[in-house]
């Protein structure tokens, strides 16, 4: 890193530091209002050169639900909160990134987004546990259709919860300055993308070696459409380790169209078709399933053709669905 470069690193952390509490809390809302606008602007921006492009998920409403809209708008405060409590940290000397980047700064930064992989797997795994999923992640779980939107759309006890991990993080690791913000634009990018509805990744780039392991937009749409899989967020290593990747993902990945997860909706739409008591064929609280998929209505409530009547899924493994 030049001279300049890092002279001009220490000029802003240093008027960053000299914020009063309540300037510092205006300027993170605004700071993660930018985020959340670049997302769902770039998103957008996304979905529309890739206009020709169906996500199989049949049609959805430019209309965006007045819940995601709210709940983006509560994750933007929760988030402001966060980055407030990690500025009082790194003020407080909890938190150091005053290191310049150096030749080693790309292998923490590899090392950091393996580790914030794993624990986001865990802590999402955690969150489709029976006890939890209700509580919690069933709110993210409500839009089966993913949007730019609906990244943000998350329970505020869940926002809070990943805030919390990416503190721990850099409370107990001493990173530059160049690689948190590295760090950021990459989940930020990883995050957009999986929440666009489409595949914008043509399928040569898909079937390359280094996409076997590295999430591609339908990864995580492949989670909303079965919500007990897919359960990383960069990657699809933990997935792989812990026996969570959908098993049609691979062959997806190779031969699929850049339709993303129509595949699963066509299987999907397949199988037998159950209805709730006083429901029709058709109906907003009509679903199918088979005898080892969750079955999912419209309103995110789900069970699976063995659970008991309103049940979640049964045992504690990571059975769902953000």
């Amino acid at each position: 890193m030049s001279g300049a470069t890092v002279g001009g690193v220490k000029a802003l952390l240093d008027l960053v530091e000299s914020l009063s509490p309540g300037v510092a809390a205006a300027v993170f809302l605004v700071w993660n209002g930018l985020i959340v606008a670049v997302a769902v602007g770039g998103g957008a921006l996304i979905v529309r050169l890739n206009r020709g492009l169906s996500s199989g998920g049949g049609p959805r409403s430019e209309r965006v639900d007045p819940v995601e809209l709210g709940l983006a708008v509560v994750t933007i405060v929760v988030n402001s909160g966060v980055t407030w409590l990690g500025w009082w940290l790194w003020r407080e000397g909890v938190i150091d990134v005053s290191r310049p980047v150096t030749g080693a700064s790309i292998a923490e930064w590899v090392g950091l987004v393996l580790v914030m992989d794993l624990a986001l797997y865990l802590g999402h795994r955690a969150a489709h546990h029976d006890a939890v999923y209700p509580l919690v992640h069933r709110m993210h779980h409500r839009f089966t259709s993913p949007r730019p939107v609906t990244l943000f759309a998350l329970h505020p006890v869940e926002t809070a919860g990943f805030g919390a991990l990416w503190l721990v993080a850099l409370a107990v690791w001493d990173l530059p300055f160049g690689v948190v913000v590295a760090y950021g634009a990459v989940n930020l990018l990883f995050g957009t993308l999986g929440h666009v509805g489409i595949e914008p990744l043509p399928l040569a780039v898909r079937r390359r070696r280094l996409f076997r392991w590295l999430a591609t937009p339908s990864f995580h749409e492949g989670h909303h459409l079965r919500p007990d899989t897919n359960l990383g967020f960069y990657t699809t290593i933990w997935d792989r380790l812990g026996g969570t990747l959908e098993p049609g993902y691979d062959a997806r990945r190779h031969t699929g169209s850049r339709g993303s997860a129509s595949s699963i909706r066509r299987r999907r739409g397949a199988t037998s078709a159950t209805t709730r008591p006083g429901s029709t064929p058709g109906s907003s609280v009509a679903r199918s399933c088979s005898a080892t998929w969750s079955c999912w209505d419209s309103r995110g409530s789900s069970t699976s053709p063995t659970d008991p009547p309103g049940g979640h899924s049964r045992g504690t493994s990571a059975r769902s669905s953000h």
